[in-house]
């Protein structure tokens, strides 16, 4: 990639202490991968394997049990950006697989697999934002009146003061986690949740026509 000039994103694999990267600085010292819990390290312009310069970035929430190190060709936090946002893709296929079932799907037509995927994601999508509606309020502690804003926009919350409310996806928050609500925030996340996925379906989307 660095010879055809391709930019990338590489998270590193520190799990086996016999294979970890080779990074040096520009003083030919290797690069302690040191972090602390709640810090963000950056060191721009170190080597890979003595040669490829690359940057890197640590990242290491409170309420995660390990940190992220982040090895990019692009700006560092730029890099981190991109790799948090290929998480959440990850996620989203993991719970399709395991709390929807996607792969117990045993149609012998591909038009009616076809059909089964696609009520599958809608599925999907519903559940996503009652879910999330649902940890607002319940992990992120959200007053109900802010909840529809939060669906649709970056919510207000701490995730330092809730570290609940970062860990969980919407979809396991809905189908795994057996939280009690009351009248008033069931009818609040719903409709909350049905404005969200109408927005999300009827919304405006640019065309030439």
């Amino acid at each position: 990639m660095y010879l055809e000039h391709i930019q990338f994103v590489i998270r590193l694999n520190l799990g086996d202490k016999h294979k970890q990267p080779r990074l040096i600085d520009t003083d030919g010292e290797p690069v302690k991968l040191f972090i602390r819990p709640g810090e963000t390290v950056i060191r721009p312009n170190v080597f890979y394997l003595g040669s490829v310069k690359v940057n890197l970035i640590g990242y290491w929430h409170k309420s995660l049990s390990k940190p992220l190190w982040i090895m990019t060709s692009l700006e560092p936090k730029r890099g981190l950006e991109i790799y948090q946002k290929r998480m959440k893709i990850e996620q989203t296929f993991r719970d399709c697989k395991d709390l929807l079932h996607l792969t117990k799907l045993m149609n012998k037509q591909q038009a009616l697999l076809e059909q089964m995927i696609a009520l599958a994601l809608l599925a999907y999508v519903v559940g996503v934002w009652l879910g999330e509606a649902i940890r607002d309020v319940v992990h992120g502690k959200l007053d109900i009146t802010q909840v529809p804003d939060a669906l649709l926009n970056k919510p207000q919350v701490d995730a330092n003061q809730h570290p609940k409310w970062l860990l969980y996806s919407g979809l396991f928050v809905l189908l795994k986690q057996k939280l009690r609500l009351s009248k008033k925030q069931v009818e609040a996340v719903t409709i909350a949740a049905a404005h969200a996925f109408g927005a999300l379906v009827c919304g405006d989307v640019r065309s030439f026509v």
